[in-house]
């Protein structure tokens, strides 16, 4: 059984995530907002946090072996998520970030704004990708344009990625 940190847990897609790991027996520990909108379940916590109070956050999650972060990412600083993470101890963290948040009022992608800030990719234009099948030199192994065949491919994705977060390889 993994001990599962989900931040975001009454949200659209942290709600499916936590119902999914309960049903594999893991452990959870949902943190939320507004703790009134859960009701107990077997294998539950429940814990009042934001991702705006950090001192309190790194708290909740130690000793967790996986953090999930699920929330709106256009309200949230993810900086500040990160460094909370990382002071925590918590070793394996996944961020689920929805499609309604892709683009950023400054015209750019979550995704380029995420890489840019924490210096994981190269900034600057990219190169024009005429069929739009391939992946760009820095771009991450599975990613593909949005616009083509993107609910199956999420889909895809978020099972392999999920299946994985919840029944890690036994060591």
């Amino acid at each position: 059984m993994t001990n599962i940190a989900l931040i975001g847990a009454t949200g659209n897609i942290g709600s499916r995530i936590l119902d999914e790991a309960l049903s594999r027996k893991h452990n959870v520990t949902a943190i939320t907002r507004d703790p009134r909108k859960l009701s107990a379940r077997e294998g539950m916590t429940i814990r009042a946090g934001s991702t705006t109070d950090a001192p309190a956050l790194v708290k909740i999650l130690k000793g967790h072996d996986i953090v999930v972060v699920s929330v709106k990412w256009n309200e949230n600083d993810i900086r500040r998520v990160i460094d909370t993470v990382r002071k925590s101890g918590v070793k394996r963290a996944l961020f689920v970030v929805g499609a309604g948040s892709l683009l950023r009022a400054d015209g750019r992608t979550h995704f380029d704004f995420m890489a840019q800030a924490h210096r994981q990719v190269p900034t600057g234009p990219r190169p024009p990708d005429p069929e739009c099948q391939r992946r760009e030199p820095h771009q991450p192994r599975g990613f593909r344009h949005r616009h083509r065949r993107r609910d199956r491919e999420t889909q895809a994705r978020a099972q392999a990625v999920y299946g994985g977060l919840l029944n890690p390889p036994s060591s």
